[in-house]
């Protein structure tokens, strides 16, 4: 059993995360064998806890350590992190001989390319080269997160240990509206007529609680919001103050803040007021949208891209302009008057809660922690340049063939689909995966979205010619030779255009090794055996096929594609491969060694 550290505050009430990290931590236990061991030491505070921390993180044994990562956690701007986990490292090897692997959970993240300052660009860029080459996996919980993290410098040679997850929605509880009345003494304050607003979470000026108790000075006495959170930190304080002063002078009994509640009176809040608002000035990923969500509450939001492009997939809120206090009082207007959009809105709500409960994307984390632990994470696999050359041919041929057929939706197969991340790399309309590890599989379907067979390669549960396109990477070397042949003919049946199969070439000088003569390879892919290969399957299947045998520009891989269907073969396979290359590069004979940048073409010929 796999034992997984994991490094979050403690879920008291002064930190969401917290809160999450336990929500999600239960979800795990729940689905996985996974042996979970929570350590609530952030934050961290000065030498002495930095030291406390890693002694209590290390004293668990774990194989894997994930941390919920938050930069005030760590001191400020960060500072300890570097040192927490070196420590965690360098104890581990002194006590065990071996490192944990590391999952970091980004909550936040501070590119480079937003800070202004000489200094602070300076530091940012060591600070998260650091995170991009010390941390096993790195977990963005938004796509705003995860661009930015793609598009810094510091994780250029890393993006493969970058995976996106959603936050995730937990529904808590049904909820009381009249137990939350009278817990929190608001007896009287939501009369009939009355639309009651909320707003919930910590206080501070990026959450925009001026802005909607500005727009609530545009609506009538109906229109009431209950304000329940308080201040994080002692600098939110001030602002905090500020919204108490402007609701006394300015709103009167309209407002009521009624301060932290916990997890067992979320549900009731919800169900006490009519709806949601979030007008947030910033925001990564957003917990409290999620419960919202996930309880089904009407939720207006200000239109800032992560809260945008939710809603472009579920139509789950009703946006208005972000700090514009006059488009958000039509807003709040217009759901006041509308039940059938209140109704619709909650519908949607639903959709999202399913796609991203909590617990899918515990069973994400699950696998995660497994395939880390494993060490066969797409950077374990595929985080080096001779991987990259691979998949970058792989995805210009799938492109060039993939304009061939662009009249029809593309039908695309992977046999030994893995986890999935070459299938997610090239294009396709439909995109289904085979494997035989059920585990790896099923966290392809629920990570990359694709569609998933568990089978096996020599015998494929597909009906003739179902595909337009199959790959086959890295797959037969693994199975005996006389299997892989089998493979190969079930990849033809099953393909009505090309058949793309990549293997280690061994018959490079001085080839690499660990390409090669891996273990569980069962038989060596030289140029003899390959051109043997396809002779044995032509003879298998019922219909002529043409072949290519291409390299990559290192000569680490061989690329075999099979086609079927060429009215013309020769000439379109031709015309395929000068795509690849301006014509002026391309000879067009039957020539062997004929240099493609990108590519060398060895043979090109029919059976």
């Amino acid at each position: 059993m796999i034992r997984v550290c994991v490094v979050a505050p403690p879920d008291d009430g002064r930190c969401g995360i917290g809160k999450y990290a336990r929500f999600l931590a239960d979800e795990i236990k729940k689905v996985g064998d996974i042996e979970l061991l929570s350590v609530n030491v952030l934050p961290i505070r000065g030498t002495l806890g930095l030291a406390r921390a890693i002694s209590s993180v290390v004293g668990l044994n774990p194989d894997v350590v994930h941390v919920h990562f938050d930069y005030p956690f760590f001191g400020s701007h960060g500072w300890m992190f570097p040192m927490f986990v070196m420590g965690v490292k360098t104890l581990s090897l002194l006590r065990r001989g071996r490192c944990p692997r590391l999952i970091l959970s980004l909550h936040e993240f501070v590119s480079e390319r937003e800070v202004t300052s000489t200094k602070g660009k300076l530091y940012h860029r060591t600070f998260n080269s650091f995170l991009a080459r010390h941390n096993d996996v790195v977990v963005a919980l938004s796509p705003t997160t995860h661009r930015e993290l793609l598009s810094s410098d510091s994780f250029a040679k890393y993006r493969e240990k970058i995976y996106v997850v959603p936050h995730g929605s937990k529904r808590i509880g049904k909820g009381n509206p009249v137990l939350f009345e009278r817990k929190f003494r608001l007896k009287g304050f939501k009369r009939r007529g009355d639309f009651v607003i909320g707003m919930l979470g910590f206080i501070c000026r990026e959450k925009g609680h001026d802005v909607l108790l500005k727009a609530l000075r545009e609506l009538g006495k109906r229109v009431k919001l209950v304000v329940a959170g308080r201040p994080r930190l002692a600098e939110h304080q001030p602002y905090y103050e500020e919204l108490v002063d402007y609701c006394r002078k300015h709103l009167g009994d309209s407002v009521k803040f009624i301060g932290f509640i916990e997890d067992e009176d979320i549900p009731s809040f919800f169900k006490y007021v009519d709806a949601l608002v979030l007008p947030y000035r910033r925001v990564r990923q957003s917990g409290i949208l999620n419960l919202a969500l996930a309880h089904g509450v009407p939720v207006i939001a200000s239109n800032i891209p992560e809260f945008a492009k939710i809603n472009r997939k579920y139509k789950c809120l009703l946006l208005f302009e972000s700090e514009n206090s006059l488009d958000l009082a039509s807003k709040i207007e217009l759901m006041a008057r509308s039940e059938t959009l209140r109704k619709t809105l909650g519908r949607n709500a639903k959709i999202y809660y399913n796609d991203n409960s909590l617990a899918r994307v515990s069973r994400i984390y699950m696998h995660l922690y497994r395939m880390t632990h494993s060490r066969i994470t797409n950077f374990d696999l595929y985080g080096n340049k001779k991987q990259r050359e691979r998949i970058d041919l792989l995805k210009k041929l799938v492109n060039i063939l993939y304009e061939k057929y662009k009249k029809k939706p593309l039908r695309v197969l992977e046999v030994g689909c893995g986890s999935g991340y070459v299938l997610s790399k090239v294009r396709g309309d439909v995109k289904v995966g085979l494997d035989i590890d059920k585990d790896r599989l099923e966290f392809a379907v629920n990570y990359y979205k694709i569609r998933g067979k568990v089978g096996d390669a020599r015998r494929l549960p597909f009906k003739d010619n179902a595909f337009d396109i199959t790959l086959v990477p890295e797959i037969l070397e693994h199975l005996e030779y006389e299997d892989a042949v089998l493979a190969a003919k079930e990849a033809v049946r099953v393909t009505r255009g090309c058949v793309i199969i990549t293997l280690p070439n061994a018959s490079k000088s001085g080839y690499d090794k660990n390409l090669v003569e891996n273990p569980e390879h069962l038989w060596l892919p030289t140029y003899e055996n390959v051109f043997k290969f396809v002779t044995k399957v032509n003879n298998l299947v019922d219909k002529e096929i043409e072949f290519i045998i291409m390299e990559t520009k290192s000569r680490d891989f061989i690329f075999l594609l099979l086609f079927n269907e060429f009215s013309s073969p020769q000439r379109n396979v031709h015309e395929m491969l000068e795509q690849l290359v301006p014509p002026a590069e391309y000879v067009g004979s039957k020539s062997c060694h004929r240099a493609l940048r990108g590519c060398t073409i060895r043979s090109c010929c029919s059976i």
